[in-house]
């Protein structure tokens, strides 16, 4: 069995050189996760890409402006969930900055008076795009 890539399109086959190859996910130029079938018994990823949705895999992130690395297991298609609710928070945070606006659910910041309609409009598309993921 194959990772569906119509259920994750922003998925790709990736060798990363020296023979070793991995499952892409591209977050911009410079960010990516790369994720491998994770071997409980040898406690170490598989040189493969991961085959199922249910397939416990390890995805490791890399920053090469920041040179940030961090990696966690799940099952594949809980990983793919977390990374994308944790995108859709960070981007939650970055517009709440951006607008002077506190850090708090889209819910809460939707009640608050004096939001002009373009605010609104952002954070009911941001809604609906967490709800499609939750």
């Amino acid at each position: 069995m194959e990772i569906n890539t119509n259920t994750y399109p922003s998925v790709g086959g990736f060798d990363s050189g020296g023979g070793m190859v991995h499952l892409r996910l591209e977050i911009d130029q410079n960010k990516e996760w790369l994720i491998n079938p994770w071997d409980e018994e040898a406690q170490d990823f598989l040189n493969e890409m991961p085959t199922d949705d249910e397939q416990l895999c390890l995805f490791g992130f890399m920053d090469f402006d920041t040179d940030e690395n961090k990696s966690f297991k799940a099952v594949f298609k809980d990983g793919i969930k977390q990374i994308k609710l944790n995108s859709l928070s960070k981007k939650l945070n970055e517009w709440c900055d951006k607008n002077n606006l506190p850090h708090e659910s889209a819910d809460e910041i939707l009640l608050t008076e004096g939001l002009t309609v373009d605010q609104i409009s952002w954070l009911e598309d941001w809604v609906e795009q967490w709800e499609e993921q939750a």
